[in-house]
């Protein structure tokens, strides 16, 4: 898994990645937000997740205590916390 490292992604922000509307799911600690909009159109404020993300090998990476990816039907970004020792 790519761990974020600032100096090669310089405009992915951790506080705007915060920022995004995280929706928790009902069973678990991860959380999801929307990557596009109903007409599959990018949401401006998670395209620089998204590209991050699609930039790595394993199309997931790591960004303080979370890792993110993308689902499977590429219209939702998902982040789950980290466990002890990941």
């Amino acid at each position: 898994m790519a761990t974020l490292n600032p100096s090669k992604q310089p405009s992915l922000n951790p506080q705007a990645v915060d920022a995004l509307k995280w929706t928790p799911y009902q069973e678990g600690e991860a959380s999801w937000t929307f990557a596009t909009d109903r007409e599959g159109r990018l949401h401006p404020k998670a395209k620089p997740l998204l590209d991050a993300i699609l930039a790595s090998p394993d199309k997931r990476i790591t960004i303080g205590s979370y890792e993110y990816s993308l689902s499977s039907n590429r219209k939702f970004l998902q982040r789950r916390p980290l466990r002890n020792g990941a």
